[in-house]
């Protein structure tokens, strides 16, 4: 798993905790302006080296001024991390655009000795930059304290490790793969070290709904959270949670904010808020007269009934059939003492706050006739539709109970149901270790379904909302005005466009007016043409065989 590596170095005092970049006359830049994002960069699929996926990004917590970041990530939309045609980053007026953008920067590394490719051309780059704007080592004390404070090593450490591996590579420059908004796992990861990050640095960070820390917070409770120190470094112990394992590895947006398939661009507002809002999202829909191809828009007469005059487009039968669990799961619920005693919340209300956090869970009901006939359903996450759709489809005439999925419930539906629906995708495999799956689960998707694209709802909208996905992910931020709080809600889709994405989700399908979406983004994966070749070689050798497909 990866974890914050706050690297510290040896006279560097807890409030100069995180890097800055200069300018050539050695100013450190202000960061009245700036936002706090993820930066992932890649090794350009162009560099010929055995590595794993998992080496082949590197990742960074940036503060950046508005401007220059959505400038950077417009630059970037030329192509992807994946593609060739991508206009280089060393490309004249664009070679270290990333560093030029940032006014703090923090890598986000493994709890490993060793660095990964991408990790040790970030390195060089870093040093090269430094280099670029301080030709004469006028500033040699600044640029020391930012190597530092960014990558845990002084400039003549970063220029063995360049020396040592990345010299073939001088030409080479990484490319912005995704900026997106931190996670709640990532925030949580950052507040374990907010007695020794800046006070300026927190002031960036308590923008960021969920990053709730005073200013006051007791010294030593580092030990107690299982934080251990070295001269140069500071990281969390590794996580021995599921959650924490998942946490940077099977989509943020899936598991209450986690993040692998769903990469999700981000550009953002003043203070942190984003540009991406649900009245983009719903002009979107409401622009596209394209009819829906989903095979679950289905007819006015295949529907089931729906109740309230809230839902403009209720599930179709076919897609209701589709959730239910296996009945002896669905029993083994219904055996349970959360459902016997009556402890799991009832779920009869149309709209709300979203149950079991957003995250996944089944729902299960029981006729209010005689003959108590009782189903159960999943929801969220891999199940593409939330509770509130799943419960309006259901019917007012059922009483429903809603049991949350755990954290190792979460990650084997998820591959359970990616497995179902997407070939060539293998099945779950529950003899590994959890860390071990969500490494597999990475490398696997990456190679076979890679990112092709990411939407986002304004100021860099979908080129085509009837671009075609495989697989995508939905993730968008709701607060519903009801109570008042907001979560992460995301889903998986598979086989669609990105608007039939977008009406699957109640706050995009609803006349009430109790949501407010305060940012979304959609990441768009299609099978990798190695596969489509072979899936095209088998399907034209079974024609040949059989005179039919």
């Amino acid at each position: 798993m990866k974890t914050m590596a706050c690297c510290e170095s040896k006279g560097v005092g807890a409030g100069e905790l995180l890097a800055w970049l200069m300018n050539s006359e050695g100013v450190q830049p202000a960061v009245d302006d700036c936002v706090v994002a993820m930066l992932t960069l890649a090794v350009p699929k162009r560099v010929r080296r055995p590595i794993t996926e998992r080496n082949r990004i590197v990742q960074f917590i940036i503060a950046a001024p508005k401007d220059p970041l959505t400038k950077l990530i417009r630059d970037n939309q030329v192509g992807t991390a994946d593609s060739d045609e991508e206009t280089p980053l060393a490309e004249e007026g664009r070679r270290f655009g990333w560093l030029r953008a940032c006014s703090r920067i923090l890598m986000v590394r493994s709890d490993r000795e060793t660095y990964g490719l991408a990790e040790g051309m970030a390195m060089s780059e870093l040093r090269e930059y430094l280099q670029h704007v301080d030709p004469g080592n006028k500033f040699s004390e600044v640029t020391e304290r930012i190597c530092h404070e960014s990558a845990g090593r002084s400039m003549s450490e970063l220029r063995e490790i360049q020396k040592k591996a990345y010299e073939d590579l001088d030409n080479e420059q990484l490319k912005v793969a995704t900026c997106r908004p931190l996670t709640r796992e990532e925030l949580e990861d950052l507040r374990a070290f907010s007695d020794t990050l800046s006070e300026e640095w927190l002031s960036l960070l308590r923008r960021y709904r969920g990053f709730d820390v005073p200013p006051d917070l007791g010294n030593g409770s580092d030990v107690e959270a299982g934080r251990s120190c070295c001269s140069t470094q500071c990281m969390p112990k590794p996580c021995i949670t599921n959650r924490c394992r998942l946490a940077l590895s099977v989509s943020a947006a899936l598991l209450g904010g986690l993040s692998v398939w769903g990469i999700w661009h981000w550009v953002s507002s003043e203070y942190g808020s984003s540009l991406v809002d649900g009245t983009a999202a719903k002009r979107m829909l409401e622009s596209s007269s394209t009819p829906s191809t989903d095979h679950t828009a289905m007819s006015e007469a295949e529907t089931i009934p729906w109740y309230g005059s809230q839902f403009n487009v209720p599930l179709s039968r076919q897609a209701l059939d589709g959730l239910r669990t296996m009945k002896s799961e669905c029993q083994e619920a219904l055996n349970s003492s959360g459902y016997m005693d009556g402890s799991w919340p009832i779920m009869n209300r149309v709209l709300g706050s979203y149950p079991c956090e957003a995250h996944s869970g089944q729902l299960l009901c029981g006729t209010r006739d005689a003959n108590m006939t009782r189903t159960c359903h999943h929801f969220g996450g891999p199940w593409t539709y939330d509770a509130f759709a799943v419960r309006n489809a259901i019917g007012n005439d059922q009483d429903c109970v809603v049991r949350c999925d755990n954290e190792t419930e979460m990650a084997r539906h998820t591959w359970e149901e990616v497995h179902r629906r997407l070939r060539f995708f293998p099945s779950y495999r529950p003899s590994y270790s959890s860390e071990a799956t969500v490494e597999d689960f990475q490398s696997i998707l990456d190679d076979r379904y890679p990112l092709v694209g990411s939407c986002l709802m304004r100021g860099f909208d979908c080129a085509d909302a009837s671009d075609f996905c495989d697989l995508g992910t939905l993730a968008c931020r709701i607060r519903d005005k009801v109570e008042n709080v907001s979560r992460m809600v995301a889903s998986l889709h598979y086989g669609v466009r990105v608007r039939d994405a977008f009406e699957r989700m109640t706050p995009f399908k609803t006349n009430a007016e109790i949501y407010e979406t305060e940012w979304c983004s959609y990441d768009c994966r299609q099978l990798s043409s190695l596969y489509a070749n072979a899936l095209k070689n088998v399907l034209e050798a079974d024609h040949t065989e059989d005179g039919r497909l």
